[in-house]
């Protein structure tokens, strides 16, 4: 499509007549669109591409941005889970058969926070995956299914190691 021509031609400083904001219509690369005023002068067109190209990119709007963020954070969220098996089964002894922590050690909140992250990271990750699986847009649909069924592992084995925390605790007084 060609580029749009206006009717009036530009004033000497740039700005068309009646124009009393500080924009001024810009046609460049086939594009009309609005060029904006920094303060200090019109930004050039490289900044202004620069601009959308990184909106462009962060924004969750398309498709093969969330199947990125899904991948990633679904990942991210396997390091807690990881470390949370970890810590249960340091505190796990097999001849009482449950977990033991003291009640004034750290053991718990860390234990239930990284159980917290984990899901917390699992469940944006699994719906982002979710979201964005088998729209027609979106050319990395295997990131998406991937993105959806590591987020789905990760809450359902973070729920899998809070019931066993829940069943198998046992608080032992501290000796001071």
């Amino acid at each position: 499509m060609a580029a749009l021509r206006l009717a009036m031609p530009p004033h000497p400083n740039g700005r068309f007549p009646g124009d009393a904001g500080r924009c001024r219509m810009a046609v460049w690369s086939g594009r009309r669109g609005v060029r904006p005023y920094n303060g200090a002068g019109w930004a050039s067109e490289e900044a202004v591409d620069l601009q959308e190209m990184a909106v462009a990119r962060v924004s969750l709007r398309r498709y093969d941005v969330q199947a990125v963020y899904a991948l990633i954070l679904s990942v991210a969220a396997v390091v807690p889970l990881l470390g949370a098996a970890a810590l249960f089964v340091r505190n796990f002894h097999f001849d009482v058969g449950q977990v033991l922590y003291t009640e004034g050690s750290k053991f718990l909140p860390v234990y239930l926070g990284t159980v917290a992250v984990s899901g917390l990271l699992g469940v944006v990750g699994c719906l982002l995956g979710w979201s964005s699986a088998g729209q027609r847009r979106n050319p990395r649909q295997a990131w998406s299914w991937l993105g959806f069924f590591v987020g789905g592992s990760v809450i359902t084995l973070d729920f899998i190691l809070l019931a066993a925390f829940v069943l198998l605790r046992l608080q032992v007084p501290s000796s001071a």
